[in-house]
């Protein structure tokens, strides 16, 4: 309902027309209310430190499995962004993704003040706790489903007269969340009939060790990819194109069959030509995923891996959180109306890598070409094989990419994390990206309810969305991968 949606300093009221693609909420929700004298610590509620105390019977935030009465591992934490005297929100975050498609309670009970006082709950919560009798419509109209929570409650060990705050919420389904880029990817491998991408290389340059000790060949070119986005050359704002409003409806090709031609670069290290000299090389190819508002060509800045390993690093931009998306998303973030663009352009990008590991480990894309063999005409790298290593926001978006390859044997995800609505404030680089937010959404306790809101859609591109599915239960058409992460704490 619009009238329950953040509006900015413009009055632009936030659509939830996006949100109405959705049949349920975040797998790794960001749980917001206000208690406005809660103390975490004297209440003893789960924290980041110690996020195992949740799953205790007596936890004062607690988040139970409606069907099975699992407490699920959770931790609260009051909202440190806003200045001094501003009202913070009280957030739970879970320590572990929820299942897809399942229903969940949270409990929040026996909250205290820091002198230790018992906090009162609302008196329209009282309404129901206490089984007031109420004429007002919109109270009645929730009564019976309180109930239902309460009876719940009791049977997992949760008195009624304990509770200071309950609701319920249901999770995405996996096919909600990953219907569109699943049929991106299978839709657009489908159109090549097994053949490679089209390639067109655009320069090769031979580097003199004084040129570049790590890469001793740099090649570049274009891979030609179908679009699905709602513009011909899929630019910075645009959008999944559909052709229905139909709330379900997939994506669709642009004009029927309208592609793009997306930019790589890949860089050959000294060792894949010293591998390649007997024809028999273990030269492994690598698609690398570069950090935040960053370029393919990290790629070449982190060459010395590529030395190091015996590799050859490929990579595309990041189509929605690339260098030149740097601009629209500070838009993006002024009217969170915009904000489906980036988790839909990631969508072209996430198809852009696929296309670009085709190329890789098709016998007729890179391999056939003289510009990835040696003066004798040897393969510089390893048909059949690709892997991929992301690189801070290529990792946070690489456990997505991933779940969604059928290519990868092995992902490295550097300096890892999700999801978004957890790390983004977070960041280093909030502050960066706090001017254009702030300022547009300026009620504190409006901005992470905010954020909590674009985690609905940006799940359709965030590893968050995807974390049921990135190492186990793969999903149809992808390969089961291993993964190693590194963290950055």
């Amino acid at each position: 309902d619009r009238l329950d949606m953040p509006v900015n300093q413009n009055g632009v009221v936030f659509e939830p027309t996006e949100h109405n693609r959705n049949d349920g909420f975040s797998i790794g929700p960001m749980l917001l209310t206000y208690v406005p004298e809660i103390d975490i610590e004297t209440t003893g509620a789960a924290t980041i430190f110690d996020m195992g105390a949740s799953l205790d019977s007596d936890a004062p935030i607690q988040l139970i499995d409606a069907e099975t009465g699992e407490r699920q591992m959770i931790w609260a934490e009051i909202d440190q962004v806003p200045a001094e005297g501003e009202p913070r929100a009280l957030i739970i975050r879970v320590g572990k993704s929820l299942q897809n498609g399942q229903r969940y309670i949270v409990v929040m009970q026996n909250l205290l003040d820091a002198q230790g006082n018992a906090l009162e709950p609302s008196d329209a919560f009282k309404v129901y706790r206490e089984a007031i009798p109420s004429d007002v419509p919109e109270l009645e109209a929730r009564r019976e489903h309180f109930e239902s929570l309460f009876d719940s409650l009791e049977a997992f060990g949760v008195e009624r007269e304990s509770l200071y705050l309950t609701w319920d919420f249901t999770t995405t389904s996996t096919e909600n969340t990953t219907a569109r880029a699943l049929h991106m990817r299978d839709t657009g491998l489908a159109s090549l009939s097994g053949a490679s991408p089209a390639i067109n290389i655009t320069s090769t340059v031979d580097n003199t060790v004084a040129d570049n000790p790590d890469l001793a060949r740099l090649v570049e070119g274009t891979i030609t990819v179908p679009n699905f986005m709602d513009n011909a050359a899929a630019a910075p704002g645009s959008r999944i194109n559909y052709t229905s409003s139909d709330p379900d409806a997939l994506p669709a090709q642009f004009n029927g069959d309208g592609t793009v031609e997306v930019p790589f670069v890949c860089g050959i290290s000294r060792a894949a030509f010293q591998d390649a000299e007997d024809g028999d090389t273990d030269t492994r190819a690598v698609v690398v995923g570069h950090g935040v508002f960053g370029n393919r060509y990290t790629a070449v800045s982190v060459g010395f891996g590529a030395e190091l390993t015996n590799a050859m690093f490929c990579a595309v931009d990041w189509w929605g959180m690339s260098d030149q998306d740097l601009v629209n998303a500070v838009f993006q973030l002024r009217d969170l109306n915009r904000f489906t663009e980036m988790p839909d352009r990631l969508h072209q990008a996430f198809l852009n890598k696929i296309f670009l590991s085709e190329a890789i480990v098709n016998p007729a894309g890179f391999q056939s070409l003289p510009q990835f063999q040696d003066g004798s005409g040897n393969a510089l790298f390893k048909t059949g094989v690709v892997q991929y290593n992301g690189i801070s926001m290529g990792s946070v978006y690489g456990g997505a990419l991933t779940a969604l390859s059928p290519h990868f044997d092995y992902s490295v995800l550097d300096l890892a994390g999700m999801n978004w609505s957890s790390i983004i404030r977070r960041s280093n680089l909030w502050e960066d990206f706090a001017f254009a937010y702030e300022p547009a959404y300026p009620d504190s306790l409006v901005q992470p309810l905010g954020l909590a809101l674009v985690q609905m859609v940006w799940d359709r591109a965030d590893s968050n969305g995807y974390a049921n599915h990135i190492t186990r239960d793969p999903l149809a058409g992808s390969k089961e991968s291993s993964v190693l992460m590194h963290f950055g704490i």
